[in-house]
């Protein structure tokens, strides 16, 4: 699951539809979240 978002943020940063900010707030909230993303709890 971090892979996919990874790359899913990766590809809209690079796209410029996210900045640095909101890319680091969504990485940050999915490493905080893994086990509730992975389990879907």
């Amino acid at each position: 699951m971090l892979a996919f978002a990874l790359c899913y943020v990766a590809a809209h940063l690079a796209l410029d539809l996210l900045d640095e900010r909101q890319a680091d707030a969504i990485l940050t909230y999915c490493e905080g979240h893994l086990n509730e993303l992975e389990t879907g709890a």
